[in-house]
């Protein structure tokens, strides 16, 4: 089908015989412009003074841990005082499962109180600082 066939569209080129036989394309060029809004390889200043702080800083780590275990706290006792709401034909309700029901507000008392001895502790060591 070397020839061009009315109805069948414009001739296409022979394949190649061996398909994996490399081709000389020519290398992507890259403008000088786009090349320098490309990250560079080393970071930053500001990003490598940020981890090294991370490291190096003992406070950090309780830091994260605040809102984490406020969120919980609130959520548990959330979903443990919903628990005394619900119709007792929901599987998840205080008749059905007693234990959550009283367990959930417990472990979320806990995690609030954690959080509450954390913030102390972070603001005093803060305030320590020179």
């Amino acid at each position: 089908m070397s020839a061009n066939t009315p109805g069948h569209g414009p001739h296409r080129p022979e394949r190649p015989i061996n398909p994996n036989a490399p081709h000389n394309s020519p290398a992507p060029t890259i403008s000088p412009k786009l090349a320098a809004s490309f990250p560079t390889t080393t970071p930053p200043k500001y990003q490598t003074r940020r981890t090294t702080r991370r490291r190096t800083d003992d406070l950090y780590s309780r830091r994260v841990l605040i809102p984490i275990l406020l969120t919980m706290g609130f959520l548990f006792c959330l979903i443990g005082a919903a628990q005394w709401t619900a119709d007792a034909d929901y599987p998840f309700s205080a008749a059905n499962m007693l234990w959550s029901a009283i367990a959930l507000p417990a472990i979320g008392a806990i995690l609030l109180v954690l959080a509450i001895i954390n913030m102390v502790y972070v603001k005093r060591k803060l305030a320590e600082r020179p």
